[in-house]
């Protein structure tokens, strides 16, 4: 746990390692199993990707949000490696650039799921800690503003 500092809540540190198991687990499985394209390894890599997101502590959250665009194309390309390791250098150059032309959406679709659990636990953390933007009668001098935790009036 960090040590709490005025009005902060103290955050329960989850171990990294688990959250990078699960970024990369289900969408190497999906990939051995669909060969780095189709539904499965979609499924299989926003699965990992969002399950990452939520399992990490906040700042993870960004770590996660960098590396799953790069780890959902490393698992496509071993997909594809799996599938067609005995193909010839010109059918693998094909094969090749299908799956890099088809890894994109998914990794744009993966970055936006961590993006979106990344917003979601920051609007819940400070909808928990109470801090809102409160604009009312000023103490005598026209308007006043309250920016900080409720009760706290600062303006």
């Amino acid at each position: 746990m960090r040590p709490t500092g005025q009005g902060r809540q103290p955050e329960h540190r989850r171990p990294g390692a688990v959250a990078a198991l699960v970024l990369i687990l289900p969408p190497l499985v999906a990939a051995l199993v669909s060969g780095g394209t189709g539904a499965v390894f979609w499924a299989g890599s926003l699965l990992g990707v969002v399950g990452a997101a939520a399992l990490c502590s906040r700042p993870g959250v960004w770590w996660v949000t960098t590396g799953a665009p790069p780890v959902v194309l490393l698992m496509a390309l071993l997909g594809l490696a799996v599938r067609d390791s005995s193909a010839g250098t010109s059918k693998l150059g094909t094969d090749l650039a299908k799956v890099v032309a088809g890894a994109f959406p998914v990794m744009g679709a993966a970055l936006l799921g961590a993006v979106a659990v990344g917003a979601a636990r920051t609007l819940s953390a400070r909808r928990v800690r109470g801090i809102g933007v409160e604009v009312g009668a000023g103490a005598g001098a026209g308007v006043g503003v309250e920016v900080g935790a409720k009760g706290n009036r600062r303006g």
